[in-house]
């Protein structure tokens, strides 16, 4: 392989391997996975580094890859899972659930609790502050803070 190409890759590997298995590990929560999926990204990069190369943005090419191995890591975990009982499942309904894996494996308990009433069960945020004993303002800062987490790290 010509020498540029080496470095391009040698650059990307130094400046984004830890940033990604840091972001893997926020996603999946298990260390060995996070540095399986991305050093098997850094193998897809280097099989593509000449696209990546002229790509405008291979730093992003790199994260939207690592998402897609954490959705197929968990889409086979989950397929292994539902195996086993036999259950019949929607496939539709088996990738919201690995998003939620995803999404949810990043906050506590608490938020993703909240969040799921608010928008999946339609609670108000009245309701939901005096559930969780707090004033409403309280409550739409929660609400507003977790929608930016997610805003600036998905």
């Amino acid at each position: 392989m010509d020498e540029k190409y080496d470095l391009f890759f040698e650059h990307l590997y130094k400046n984004n391997f830890e940033r990604l298995t840091k972001y893997v590990y926020r996603l999946t929560n298990m260390k060995n996975c996070s540095e399986e999926i991305v050093q098997e990204t850094f193998l897809m990069a280097y099989a593509k580094i000449q696209i990546l190369y002229i790509h405008d943005n291979a730093v992003g090419w790199l994260y939207i890859t690592v998402k897609n191995l954490v959705k197929a890591y968990f889409r086979k975990n989950v397929e292994i899972l539902h195996n086993l009982p036999l259950v019949e499942y929607d496939i539709a309904e088996n990738d919201r659930n690995i998003e939620d894996l995803i999404l949810f494996s990043s906050i506590t308990d608490e938020q993703a609790d909240m969040l799921k009433k608010y928008y999946s069960d339609g609670m108000t945020v009245k309701d939901l502050a005096q559930e969780y004993g707090i004033s409403i303002s309280a409550c739409k800062m929660r609400l507003k803070r977790i929608r930016e987490f997610f805003k600036n790290n998905y």
